[in-house]
């Protein structure tokens, strides 16, 4: 309750302060007008005060003070069109050296962009090669697994066709000694004497051991010739 009594009392002060501020505005207000209304008729005295050629040649000083404030003016505003002007040819350049660096960057990515794609297009075709190799080793793998079991099956049949020969040849034998058993002995030819052969009997063994053994190199076959020899200088 105390601060807001408190808040009562300071709201009319500064009311107060407010409008002596404002009398105060006013009051200068109204001497820097009455100062200048005075100025230009005090200026009208001095006129009519001075002298034709005075006022003549304070005109001309006037004049030329104008004027060289007009220059002074003009000198200012062409530096201040020239420092625009390079103002606005110095955001030009940074424009244009900001555009050219953004095209830079652009390029720049652009390549990136394009490198990486060559990259994964390189990465595919490997994959793709590496898949292309294994396919190939694959069947090449399963040709030679094939021809392996080619080879074996080729190699049973074999194995097959020489039991089966085998057992032919066992059968052939168990045949004959079968036969043999079953036949009466035969009783085994005496040798004849080489000299009581005659020269068609020599002959005809001598073809005999060419076609048994393919040489006379045995001494039976050297007594024979001998023999054939010696009948054939008898003629």
């Amino acid at each position: 309750m105390a601060e807001k009594k408190n808040e009562k009392k300071e709201a009319p002060e500064q009311e107060k302060q407010g409008e002596l501020k404002k009398e105060k505005t006013t009051d200068e207000t109204k001497e820097k007008k009455q100062d200048q209304e005075e100025k230009p008729s005090s200026e009208k005295k001095a006129k009519e005060e001075t002298p034709p050629e005075k006022m003549d040649e304070e005109e001309k000083e006037k004049e030329v003070k104008k004027k060289e404030k007009v220059k002074k003016v003009e000198k200012k505003i062409k530096k201040a069109v020239e420092e625009k002007e390079e103002e606005e040819v110095e955001e030009e350049k940074e424009e244009e050296e900001v555009e050219e660096e953004k095209e830079e960057e652009e390029v720049e990515e652009e390549k990136e962009e394009e490198e990486v794609i060559e990259e994964k297009v390189e990465e595919k075709e490997e994959e793709v090669e590496e898949e292309k190799v294994e396919e190939e080793e694959v069947v090449e793998e399963k040709e030679e697994e094939e021809v392996v079991e080619e080879k074996e099956e080729e190699e049973v049949e074999e194995k097959k066709v020489e039991e089966e020969k085998e057992e032919v040849k066992e059968e052939k034998k168990e045949k004959v000694k079968e036969k043999a058993e079953a036949a009466p002995p035969m009783p085994s030819p005496k040798k004849k004497k080489i000299n009581k052969m005659t020269l068609a009997e020599i002959e005809a063994k001598l073809e005999e051991i060419k076609e048994t053994q393919g040489s006379f190199c045995s001494k039976y076959a050297q007594q024979l010739i001998q023999r054939k020899n010696y009948l054939d200088n008898l003629k």
